[in-house]
């Protein structure tokens, strides 16, 4: 399940990385969706965190703008509720982009 969510190829640009991953939740076994699910609340929430604290300028820590992440969690989101709907922590995930949207817009 690890390799099933781990990016393979580290030396590719943020955005070709993050599209490879958002690609492969299709592919992924239902245990490695939730695994995915709870790696993706985890960061999102650490970052709305980080937010609060510092406001936008956590964004300079990062290789992508706000609104490329914002854009990110958004189709993560999406892909993760193709998938199955009844991931348990869909509700969670869903409130954590709205409020990722909220401090970010």
């Amino acid at each position: 399940m690890v390799n099933d969510v781990t990016e393979q190829n580290k030396s590719l640009t943020w955005t070709e990385r993050k599209r490879l991953a958002l690609e492969h939740i299709k592919d992924m076994r239902k245990e490695s969706v939730y695994v995915k699910t709870a790696d993706v609340l985890h960061n999102l929430t650490d970052q709305i965190e980080d937010i609060k604290k510092d406001g936008l300028d956590t964004f300079k820590r990062f290789n992508a703008p706000k609104e490329a992440q914002l854009e990110r969690y958004q189709n993560l989101l999406k892909e993760i509720e193709k998938r199955n709907d009844d991931n348990p922590l869909l509700p969670q995930l869903r409130s954590a982009v709205e409020e990722f949207k909220r401090l970010v817009a």
